[in-house]
Parts: structure tokens; C-alpha cells; sequence
């Protein structure tokens, strides 16, 4: 097995971090990059990741149509990114790693050719060109066109029974509920609008803080809810966050930080500003389920 401590200490990655050290950290990404075919490759969000195994090949074991392996007294279910993206299949080879994450209350495991590298950048996405189910969009890391593997999207395809799906909220009035996105990125803007529409609510955005409280300003009354990003051009999400809550309108509306500033400092930070929960980006499974249960606290209340 290879811990992810591990992982974290690769060279490549020292030395990416100190050319990084000067620059903005602004919607800096943690990335693990591996290669499924060897001219191929694709980023999965480190904070995604519950740890990584290095199996041999004759590990797999297949029944059926299914993968799976003999992993902590159990199996786990083994998935490919071609199965469900028009990428090119993975080379066989006597060993390959498998990235294990969670979903639906389940662990499973995506196998990949290797592993090359971890890094913490700034990464400018692209949204369009390659998107498809199980790929969020792309970007050029280390020199090399990188695919964003949606890992969520993987299992909706391939295991659609395995995703959980949060009840639909509705409001006291039997309406949807309102939710304000603030995200200053136009690709994870894009992506939370996506996901959350896809879960029944209705979705207005905002570019920065100043654009949020114009937004409340406005729809204020309907707005059940609030996602913002932290680091935002204007007025970030803390100074937003404490404005509002030293506004009679929003001293009590739920607001949920979605960002890529992690630890228990920033997190602290957060919560002391009146943030109500602190998720990370790209985790659409725990940011559907906080969003259920303020929603419905506040339907309650």
C-alpha cells in the first residue's frame, strides 16, 4: 500500500511548491496525477482520496462483467476510466495502482497505469473541451493537456445504484429552495450551478462578494441558502460572510464555505466569521448533504 503521506513527499512536488511559493494561492488545487494509458494524462482532487494501493496484476479478480479485489477483510469494487469516458484503455501491466475513495456510504477503487506526481497549484480548468461524463473538464499541468476526473460522475455512470441522492427540499411554501452560489472561478462556478440544479434547487450566482450582496440585496427574501468560495477578487467570503451577519436580514441564513483553502486554521477562520460548515471543492457528495440539512433545519425553524 501507499500511504498518502507518503505520496505527498515526492520530490516533483518540493519542487513545484517552491516555484509556487511567490504566487497567489487563490483556488490553488491539490492534486493527485496519474496516467492511465502513457500518453495520457489526469488529476484527481487529493481531498477526494481515502488512500492508494499498489496490487499486482493478478489481484483482480472478475465476476461477471465486474472488477473487484480482496481489500480489509472484504472486496472492493474496481472501476476503469474507460468504462465510462472515451479515453484509452489502461495498459496492462504486471502491476498498477488503484485510488480508493468513497461514495454512497461505499469505498471503491479506480484502477490507474501509475501514479506520477503530487502538486499544489494554481490550475486554470477548461470546461468545454473535453467534459464528458467522468471527466470535469481539463487543464495544462507540468506541461501535459490533464484530464479532471470526476469521480462522483464515474459512479453515477457505471454504478448508478451505488450514489446516494439527497431527498428534494422544499420550502414552507412548497417551493424550491433558493440557493446563492458565489464562486469567482467561471469552471467551478459552473460545475456547483450544474449539480446543484441537477438536485432540485434553484441556483443564483454571484462573482465576488460585492455581486453576493447586491444579489441578497435583491432576492434576498427567496434565498434559503449560500455556498461562497473564501478567496474572491472585491470582498472575499469571510468579510462577506461577517457583513451578513451583522445584517438583521441574514444574521440567520445558512452559509456553507466551499473552497480550496483547507486545514484547521482556515477552517477556524470560517467558523469564526459565521460560516456554518467548511466543505472542500469538487466533494458534491458532502456538499449536497449539508446543503439537505441546513435547508431543512431552516425549513423547520
Amino acid at each position: 500500500m501507499i500511504h498518502l503521506a507518503e505520496v505527498k513527499d515526492t520530490s516533483g512536488a518540493e519542487k513545484h511548491r517552491a516555484v509556487q511559493q511567490d504566487q497567489t494561492r487563490e483556488d490553488s488545487q491539490s492534486l493527485l496525477l496519474v496516467r492511465n494509458a502513457p500518453d495520457e494524462q489526469f488529476a484527481i482532487p487529493l481531498s477526494l482520496i481515502s488512500r492508494i494501493e499498489k496490487i499486482p496484476a493478478h489481484a483482480i479478480e472478475t465476476s461477471g462483467a465486474r472488477r473487484y479485489m480482496q481489500y480489509r477483510g472484504g472486496t472492493l469494487r474496481l472501476l476503469a476510466l474507460e468504462e465510462v469516458a472515451h479515453v484509452t484503455p489502461r495498459a496492462e501491466a504486471e502491476t498498477l495502482s488503484v485510488i480508493v475513495f468513497a461514495t454512497g456510504g461505499r469505498e471503491i477503487g479506480l484502477m490507474v497505469s501509475s501514479i506520477i506526481d503530487v502538486l499544489e497549484a494554481e490550475v486554470v480548468f477548461d470546461d468545454m473541451t473535453f467534459r464528458q461524463p467522468g471527466i470535469l473538464g481539463s487543464a495544462i499541468i507540468m506541461g501535459h493537456a490533464t484530464l479532471l476526473v470526476d469521480l462522483f460522475g464515474l459512479v453515477a455512470t457505471a454504478l448508478p445504484d451505488w450514489v446516494m441522492r439527497p431527498e428534494r427540499m422544499v420550502t414552507q411554501l412548497g417551493t424550491q429552495p433558493t440557493v446563492l452560489i458565489v464562486e469567482d472561478s467561471h469552471f467551478f462556478l459552473h460545475h456547483n450551478k450544474s449539480f446543484v440544479e441537477e438536485a432540485g434547487y434553484h441556483v443564483l450566482t454571484a462573482m465576488d462578494g460585492l455581486e453576493a450582496l447586491q444579489m441578497l440585496d435583491q432576492h434576498g427574501e427567496t434565498i434559503n441558502l449560500m455556498l461562497t468560495d473564501i478567496e474572491m477578487p472585491n470582498l472575499d467570503g469571510l468579510e462577506l460572510t461577517m457583513r451578513l451577519r451583522n445584517d438583521p436580514r441574514f444574521a440567520s441564513l445558512p452559509i456553507i464555505a466551499v473552497t480550496s483553502v483547507s486545514g484547521e486554521a482556515a477552517e477556524k477562520r470560517g467558523l469564526e466569521a459565521g460560516i456554518n460548515e467548511y466543505l472542500i471543492k469538487l466533494d458534491q457528495e458532502k456538499i449536497l448533504a449539508s446543503m439537505a440539512q441546513h435547508v431543512m433545519c431552516a425549513c423547520v425553524a
